[in-house]
């Protein structure tokens, strides 16, 4: 800011803000989106309005503002249309937006809406059978394995899994923070040995700091009745964000723990 380098100031606002959104502090994430996007704006810089526009996007769906996002979400359908569709814009906007369109349906919650998100955004979940090399893919990545963990009782969609999990696993070789959330992934999909693959997310997440990801871990271990940690920091849980925020008190209430 102070050499009036704006090229350079656009992308450090998106490098902090995508490291505020992985340490789980959304309101502040989404402080520097915003700060992004009137960045953009004040120099006309399509790339940084897009950036600032879509990473507000994911910091709102974190913090369960769904509404908002929804309203933003319908100005990046529309840039898509002008664009031409999807597939005019790079990989990791690709991700990025089908990983929108998926977080959406789980949040709707129905089977049919996510399958039908599902295959409106083939075409992108397709390429994630090879590893992603963006650290900013990440968002979207996790919707759509998410996604696919919802859908995975019917066998088309668990094979699909199965090879999307693997090219994730490539991905968090050259991404190690990203470890335990595939751990996490790989717990939901085991039928065996659970406790043990949770456990080694659970490691990981400590060793990197991840506390999303060990809210997201304890609240799977209390779903199945596994031991990790049997208690999380009360700052860990509202570090955890609106989404593992929501789950950990939905699986405190379930298992009849006090919730304080």
């Amino acid at each position: 800011e102070t050499v009036r380098d704006f090229a350079t100031q656009g992308l450090a606002l998106s490098v902090l803000g995508w490291c505020c959104y992985v340490q789980g502090k959304y309101e502040e994430a989404l402080g520097v989106s915003e700060r992004m996007l009137e960045f953009g704006t004040a120099k006309s810089d399509a790339r940084f309005i897009s950036w600032g526009r879509n990473s507000s996007v994911r910091d709102l769906i974190a913090l369960g503002r769904i509404a908002e996002a929804q309203r933003l979400m319908s100005e990046i359908e529309n840039h898509i249309q002008e664009e031409g569709g999807l597939t005019s814009f790079l990989q990791s906007d690709q991700v990025h937006f089908a990983g929108f369109r998926i977080r959406f349906a789980l949040i709707e919650g129905s089977r049919n809406s996510v399958e039908k998100s599902m295959i409106e955004n083939r075409v992108v979940v397709e390429k994630l059978k090879k590893p992603c090399t963006q650290l900013v893919e990440f968002a979207g990545v996790c919707a759509c394995i998410e996604g696919l963990l919802f859908l995975m009782g019917d066998a088309e969609w668990r094979a699909v899994l199965e090879e999307v999990m693997t090219a994730f696993e490539g991905y968090c070789e050259s991404y190690p923070i990203f470890t335990s959330r595939l751990f996490y992934y790989k717990a939901r999909m085991s039928s065996e040995k659970v406790k043990e693959v949770a456990l080694e997310g659970w490691q990981s997440a400590e060793l990197y700091n991840m506390s999303v990801e060990k809210t997201l871990l304890q609240t799977f271990a209390l779903e199945m009745g596994i031991e990790l940690r049997m208690s999380v920091d009360k700052e860990e849980i509202k570090e955890g964000g609106g989404e593992g925020r929501r789950a950990t008190i939905r699986a405190l209430e379930e298992h009849s723990i006090d919730r304080e």
